[in-house]
Formats: C-alpha cells, sequence, structure tokens
C-alpha cells in the first residue's frame, strides 16, 4: 500500500522453523538449526553498526544446551555494571 512501512518480515524454511527477521531498519536475525531441529546459532546483524553478535549453542544427545559461545563481549554482564561504562 501506497505510504506504508514494513515493521519486520520473516522466512522460513521447509520445516516452517524461522530462519531471518528483517526489521524495517535492515537490522536481521538470522535463526540455524541443528541437524537435530534444535536452535543452533542467532546473528544478530544490527544495521549500521559493528557491534554485530553471533551466539551458538553447543548441545548434548538429548538436546539441552550445554555451552554458549559468543562474537561480541560488548553485552556481556559484568554481574554489577553495564559492559559498556
Amino acid at each position: 500500500e501506497l505510504g506504508t512501512t514494513n515493521l519486520a518480515t520473516y522466512a522460513y524454511d521447509d520445516l516452517s522453523r524461522r530462519t531471518t527477521v528483517t526489521l524495517g531498519n535492515g537490522t536481521t536475525t538470522s535463526y540455524g538449526y541443528s541437524p537435530q531441529g534444535a536452535l543452533a546459532s542467532l546473528a544478530h546483524n544490527l544495521a549500521g553498526t559493528a557491534q554485530d553478535q553471533t551466539l551458538t549453542y553447543t548441545r548434548n544427545p538429548v538436546q539441552e544446551i550445554v555451552s554458549q559461545s559468543w562474537t561480541n563481549d560488548l553485552y556481556q554482564w559484568t554481574g554489577y555494571a553495564n559492559g559498556t561504562q
């Protein structure tokens, strides 16, 4: 419709799992899945910034999360103060 703006668009794979969310400002979140279908990664691409973040999850044989890794320490909580202060 003329004069409207998309707030977000969503993409899904053949198994109806969300693969991408794209916000109106160009920010995207991509979802990756293990062969068993569990969430394996989340990639946040913040439009126009160098502060992107990818989270990766390691799972045990029954698909419980046993560890998490990330690519950007900027968002890590220190337990007492904001990491950017």
